[in-house]
Order: structure tokens, then C-alpha cells, then sequence
């Protein structure tokens, strides 16, 4: 029996706990050539991007750009060329592809794509969407990048779960630029 498709998170965020700054900012976020290098080996595993309306169109913005293409020209061909998934109700265009998108609740859509056959799954981003699915017990891992520099205000990345959650650390990795990757399954399971 084939196993059923692994759901995973991948987010950065700030030592003090932000995925995002203030007004969605994220230029904090800088990469050095060792995360540069992680990031082009995770897309080169060609699974499944999946994002919130949100995120889809803050990236769409940037990867199909030359500039994407000068800066990070391995990254950018991964993310152009990858399947992409949007979960939104409100979304009626997704021009980024190859994208489709799934709309209706997000609980039920992750869990009847989690059902089918089909490949592994990466959330990027997508803070809303990752707090609502981790809620509800369908991430199968959550890979944290946190960056260390302290931003002050922004978003966390659970806000407004409503309940407590429980995970227990799997992996790790310290970048030499003091970032540091940390790989969580929820506590129940391990992947």
C-alpha cells in the first residue's frame, strides 16, 4: 500500500517569534550562501507547493520576474516550474503556474488531497493556513528557518489557533550564519 502524501510547513521567522513584520514586510529575511544552497536543494525535491491567496500573490509578484531569475536563478526556475496549489475561496485567477485552485473549507480540501494518491506537499508561507491545518492535526511537519534578528511587531506564526498544540523536535540545523532550522512532527507522531 502506497502511502498517503505527506503534508509539510516550511516558514521563517524572526528570533522574536514574526513571520511577518509589520504591513506583511519580510525583507528581514536575508540568506546567506549556505541558505541559499538549503533552499535550491528542498525545491529541487519537486513537490507540490501549496499557499493561501495571500502568499500565492506576494510570490507571484516576485518569482516570474528577471530580477527573481538574476538574484536566484536555481530557486526561481524551481518555483516557476513546480505544481502549485492556492486554497482560497476567494480567488478566482492563478496565473502563476501550473496552479490550480482549491477552494471550500481548507480543512476538508487538505484532507481529501491528503487521501488521493499523489505527491508529498509543501506549504510555504501561508501563515493562516498553516495555523488552521495544524490545528486540526493535518501537518505532518513543520520546518522552521528562524532568522536572528529580532523584528519587534509583526505576526506569529500560530496566531489565533485556540488551543494548545504539542510537537516534538525531529531534526535540526545551525547555518553559519547563526540561522537556524528546526523540524517539529506533532507530538502524537513522527514522520
Amino acid at each position: 500500500m502506497k502511502p498517503m502524501p505527506k503534508l509539510t510547513s516550511f516558514t521563517f521567522q524572526s528570533i522574536d517569534g514574526f513571520y511577518k513584520g509589520v504591513a506583511d514586510d519580510v525583507s528581514w529575511n536575508r540568506q546567506g550562501p549556505e541558505e541559499v544552497a538549503f533552499a535550491e536543494a528542498q525545491i529541487a525535491r519537486g513537490q507540490v507547493l501549496v499557499f493561501g491567496r495571500r502568499t500565492y500573490e506576494h510570490m507571484a509578484a516576485f518569482w516570474p520576474t528577471a530580477e527573481a531569475a538574476a538574484y536566484l536563478p536555481a530557486i526561481a526556475h524551481g518555483m516557476n516550474a513546480a505544481q502549485k496549489i492556492v486554497v482560497s475561496t476567494g480567488l478566482r485567477d492563478a496565473p502563476w503556474g501550473p496552479a490550480r485552485i482549491l477552494g471550500g473549507d481548507a480543512t476538508e480540501t487538505m484532507r481529501a488531497l491528503k487521501a488521493a494518491d499523489g505527491p508529498d506537499m509543501t506549504i510555504l508561507g501561508s501563515g493562516v493556513l498553516v495555523a488552521s491545518l495544524a490545528a486540526q492535526g493535518l501537518i505532518d511537519a513543520l520546518e522552521i528557518l528562524i532568522y536572528p534578528v529580532a523584528i519587534g511587531a509583526g505576526t506569529p506564526l500560530f496566531a489565533g489557533i485556540g488551543r494548545h498544540l504539542d510537537f516534538t523536535l525531529i531534526g535540526h540545523r545551525v547555518f553559519a550564519s547563526g540561522t537556524v532550522l528546526l523540524a517539529y512532527a506533532p507530538r502524537n507522531r513522527s514522520t
